[in-house]
Formats: C-alpha cells, sequence, structure tokens
C-alpha cells in the first residue's frame, strides 16, 4: 500500500517497503490534511480509503481511542487506579470496571463483529490495519508513558464498541429505566404510565390544534390510560434539546437546500468527535464521526446530507 502524504511532516517514514507490498490490495492512497489539519483520504478502493481514515485518525486520536475503549472494556482502573470519577459521583474505577464487565458491552460488540456481513467486515478490517500501523510505525503520544498504556492491536470489535462507549454520554445504561418500569409494575400498580420528559419536546401543546388533543385524550381514556398531567414549566432558560432543520432551495440564497444538525453535545478536550473527509471507489463523504470508527455520523456527499440529534 503506497501512502503519499502531503502538507504533512514526517508522518509515514518507515512505511515505504511494507506498504509496496500491499500496493495490489488496496491501490494508491493519498492524505492530505487542510489549514485545520482536517485528514481527507482520496483511494482507489473503499478498503484504502478506510485504510487511510484509520492511519489519520490514530495519529490525531490514538490515545483518546485507547483510552475510551479501556473504559467500555472495564479495565480504566489499569489505566488510572482505583480512583474516584467526577461523572456518577460516588463511582469509583474498580465499581465502573465491574459494571461495564457486567452489562458485558464489549463482549457483546466483538460478537456483533463476528457476525457482519464480509462487505462491512472487510472495511472495518481496513480501518484497524490502517489504525495498526501507525502504532507499528508512528510516535505515540506522551500521555501513553505517563499513565502506563500499551496500545493494543485494533480490531473491528472495537470500532463498534467506540461507538457504544460514546452513546453513553446520550442515554442511560439501562437500568434507571428498568427499575422504573418495575416499580410502575408492582402488583396493585394498574395501567402504567411510561415517563415522558415534556420540557424537552420541540412541539409544545400550544402548538396542536385542539381538536387532535381531544382526539388523543379520547385515544388514551379507550385505552386504559390515565391523562397527562399539566405541562412541566421549562424554567427561564426555556427547554433543553438537540435540533436539525432543512431549508428548501427555493428559501436560500444558492438555489442548494441547506441542512444542520446540532446535537449539542458537550464541550470537551479532545472532542467526542472528529471530522474526516473520505473518498474511495463507490463513495465520497465529509462529516464527523467517532475516533476508532470510521462511520460518518453527521455528513454529507456529492448528493445527499443527513444529520442526528442527541433526543
Amino acid at each position: 500500500m503506497v501512502l503519499r502524504f502531503l502538507l504533512v511532516v514526517g508522518l509515514a517514514m518507515g512505511l515505504g517497503r511494507e506498504g509496496i507490498a500491499e500496493e495490489h490490495l488496496c491501490g494508491r492512497i493519498d492524505l492530505v490534511r487542510d489549514e485545520w489539519g482536517i485528514p481527507h483520504v482520496f483511494a482507489e478502493t473503499d478498503e484504502g480509503a478506510l485504510y487511510g481514515l484509520g492511519y489519520a485518525i490514530a495519529q490525531d486520536r490514538g490515545f483518546q481511542m485507547h483510552y475510551m475503549l479501556r473504559m467500555i472494556q472495564g479495565r480504566s482502573a489499569e489505566v488510572l487506579g482505583d480512583v474516584a470519577k467526577t461523572r456518577p459521583r460516588g463511582e469509583t474505577t474498580v465499581i465502573h470496571d465491574r459494571r461495564m464487565r457486567t452489562f458485558g458491552l464489549y463482549r457483546a460488540a466483538q460478537r456483533v463483529a463476528a457476525h457482519l456481513d464480509s462487505h462491512s467486515l472487510a472495511l472495518l478490517h481496513a480501518y484497524s490495519h490502517g489504525v495498526n500501523d501507525f502504532f507499528a510505525h508512528g510516535r505515540l503520544h506522551s500521555l501513553y508513558a505517563e499513565v502506563g498504556l500499551v496500545p493494543e492491536p485494533w480490531t473491528p470489535g472495537d470500532c463498534i464498541a467506540s461507538w457504544w462507549q460514546v452513546g453513553q454520554f446520550f442515554g442511560t445504561d439501562g437500568t434507571r429505566d428498568l427499575i422504573g418500569y418495575r416499580n410502575l409494575s408492582r402488583p396493585g400498580r394498574a395501567n402504567p404510565q411510561p415517563r415522558v420528559d415534556d420540557a424537552a419536546a420541540v412541539v409544545q401543546r400550544e402548538d396542536v390544534d385542539a381538536e387532535w388533543i381531544a382526539r388523543a385524550e379520547q385515544y388514551m381514556r379507550e385505552h386504559g390510560y390515565t391523562l397527562a398531567g399539566s405541562q412541566k414549566p421549562v424554567g427561564e432558560s426555556g427547554p433543553k434539546f438537540s435540533h436539525a432543520w432543512a431549508v428548501g432551495g427555493a428559501k436560500t440564497t444558492t438555489g442548494a437546500a441547506v441542512l444542520v444538525s446540532d446535537p449539542q453535545t458537550p464541550v470537551t478536550n479532545p472532542s467526542l468527535f472528529c471530522e474526516f473527509h473520505i473518498r474511495g471507489e463507490t463513495f465520497d463523504a465529509r462529516g464527523i464521526g467517532v475516533p476508532g470508527s470510521p462511520l460518518v455520523l453527521i455528513g454529507f456527499s456529492r448528493d445527499v446530507a443527513w444529520g442526528v440529534t442527541a433526543l
């Protein structure tokens, strides 16, 4: 696999001989970084594009990738020792690790990867190969030595687990929902009511036609649901929610449709997400994703744009 890096200093040292031997598998790969450092990967094949992306993200976010993976593996105490966490309060790293191993999210990710279709699995293998090649030839961040973290080979299952780890920032681990449902379903509690947070609703009650509300209330009565209480106050700051919106081409100055997707994620350093551009044989897409995985969560191609919100 031949790598040609433009506008990047000292990245591909030591890759030449090994890369040439693999050129027939993935073809030529170019990694270009723009003035903001965003990686743009251009390849002759889809696998080549994923390989180049894995190499670039490992260079940018390698420590973050391995650190977050230890969290979902239930191995954070190996890196940090048994220390108290800030979120959730009162939990230590050992307690966290026990919980992660009990839930078995990492084991589940390995099972999911093993049952992927051959094409998807080949792409994740290509990405993982790029990650591992960087760690075989690149320079490790000083934090690795500082905390005693030793990189282990990246795998397709790690790509999936990386998504699940970030997903925990936007949803609970499920135990709170189970406890709530169990309490509602206790003997003597007829017609358990689902818990709905109206404060986060984009469509408020005054936005809905009165006749529609009457029909909805009649449906609830007929099916044994009690009517919800009055609306919860949203506070002086207003409701809290993510948002996404689109504007048709007839209303823009360029004549092109515009999509804005804003999941309202917390500001962290490093960021939860990373931006990249990948072009292979069958795709050409740019957007943001999770360090450790090649999927584009919010992005666009030449023909379509897509987005998501946290709620």
